[in-house]
């Protein structure tokens, strides 16, 4: 299974503080150091719910989820985080209005919106991958299917794979083989078109001559499939993948052999460890969406998440309306769980008011063991003007006597007529402050650093605000 290509969250504390498939062209973000702001414009495209993050992976943990990139941004289908890739979070961004959830939604309910992300700002298709022969969390890790290399392709909307194969001499019959570990992942909102079809494609204009083969589901299994009404030409073989879950498709093996035995794949077994002979898409990924409305405690409610891949963090736009005749006064709160099995070394950021919690996890007692994932990456916590924040760290390395609980609550008057939203943003790297902390007075200095990048410069670089609405940025009352 693809599975196995896996490379290579103090005392209690109380704070109170004041391309799509159809040939479309977006506006597409651009990773300046300072960005101008884009709008975020609704669009009736379609993207994944699960994102990869495209950080380097500076630990010595084993969790990569495909090659240069070490975190995933897994939404669950009520908007909160699932995970992050290497168990950093047991849950996170679960939001509550006067003590009633926000409830799980259907693929069908989302609306997504630009701008889109492509290559540029980290988006992965496809890479060749090595059998390492390694073991990791006690089973074997097989990375190639056959041989040293297999190509893996990556989870994301629109990711294809092709090259130009030339028929003009081949003599019937002629026959198409691969084998593949195929995973098709709904990620978290049932409902979602992911698939992998293998497709001929026009050399003249690209459009789609033949459907060799279409699936929905995941399969372990090697295919035959004729070419022979193909004879004569010359077309392009294309794997085309969309998927939304953690991990993603290994393939090898793939051939075209003619009645004369002539093989007119190139490097179809991709043991020159690279993609010679082969072509991966410019895709254009839409990593921004909002969810249907729901009314809670009288408020309107509707999320929005937003990432990019290669950014060290996500966002979520919360926007409440008050649609009735009277005030509403009422307690928004986030609560989140870690993945540290209460080893997590808590602190409020410096240099930040109060406006952010960063966390690490002091679990020591696997040691520093390259085949183990349970050493957490670091993340923070960024909700600006907040109520109070309440959380429990762990006292030193492997004390184990901390909390996975974090709550963090704003208390808020929402008159007749008036819509207000809340931002909050989670961090996430690929380093391990416990792997060279010798106390529990480490701090995670990257992500402290890109903590205050975003609390001093929301309101003036782009990146931040980039993906909302205008009236999403109009309605902010917490930064």
């Amino acid at each position: 299974m693809f599975k196995t290509l896996i490379f290579l969250a103090i005392c209690a504390t109380l704070l109170t503080a004041g391309c799509d498939g159809d040939g479309d062209h977006y506006t597409v973000a651009t990773p300046d150091a300072t960005e101008t702001l884009v709008l975020g414009e609704a669009t009736t495209d379609l993207g994944n719910t699960t994102f990869r993050q495209t950080v380097d992976m500076q630990d010595t943990d084993t969790n990569e989820y495909f090659p240069g990139q070490a975190n995933i941004w897994n939404i669950s289908s009520d908007f909160s985080l699932s995970d992050g890739g290497d168990d950093q979070f047991d849950g996170v961004m679960r939001l509550n209005v006067d003590a009633t959830s926000f409830t799980s939604q259907n693929y069908t309910d989302l609306t997504f919106y630009t701008p889109a992300v492509t290559i540029d700002d980290g988006v992965k298709v496809a890479e060749v991958v090595e059998s390492l022969g390694e073991t990791y969390d006690g089973g074997s890790e097989i990375l190639a299917l056959n041989g040293t290399y297999s190509v893996a392709m990556n989870m994301i909307y629109d990711a294809r794979l092709a090259q130009v194969i030339d028929l003009s001499t081949a003599v019937a019959p002629v026959n198409l083989t691969w084998q593949w570990d195929l995973t098709i992942d709904d990620g978290s909102f049932s409902g979602t078109d992911a698939k992998m079809d293998v497709v001929l494609r026009s050399t003249a204009d690209g459009s789609v001559v033949a459907t060799l083969y279409s699936i929905d589901s995941g399969e372990e299994t090697d295919h035959t499939v004729s070419l022979n009404d193909y004879v004569g030409q010359q077309v392009v073989l294309s794997f085309e993948y969309s998927s939304s879950g953690d991990y993603g498709t290994l393939i090898d093996d793939i051939s075209i052999v003619d009645g004369n035995t002539q093989e007119f794949v190139s490097n179809g077994d991709f043991e020159t460890g690279n993609l010679t002979g082969w072509t991966t898409n410019e895709p254009e990924e839409l990593q921004n969406f909002t969810s249907a409305a729901e009314t809670i405690a009288d408020l309107t409610v509707t999320r929005s998440f937003y990432t990019v891949p290669d950014k060290s963090w996500g966002r979520w736009v919360d926007v409440f309306t008050n649609e009735t005749a009277a005030a509403i006064t009422t307690t928004i709160q986030y609560e989140h769980n870690l993945g540290s099995d209460d080893y997590g070394i808590l602190y409020l950021t410096p240099g930040t008011d109060g406006q952010a919690l960063t966390g690490w996890d002091a679990e020591a007692d696997s040691g520093y063991d390259p085949g183990s994932s349970s050493n957490d990456r670091d993340f923070a916590f960024v909700f600006g003007d907040v109520t109070e924040v309440l959380f429990t760290s762990a006292t030193g390395l492997d004390t184990g006597d901390g909390s996975d609980s974090i709550t963090h609550n704003y208390n808020v008057t929402v008159e007749p007529g008036e819509t207000i939203a809340i931002v909050n943003f989670v961090v996430m790297n690929g380093i391990d402050t416990n792997m060279t902390a010798t106390d529990e007075t480490a701090l995670a200095t990257a992500i402290d650093a890109e903590v205050t990048n975003i609390l001093s410069d929301f309101w003036t670089d782009g990146q931040y605000r980039t993906g909302m609405t205008q009236a999403q940025i109009d309605a902010i009352i917490n930064l």
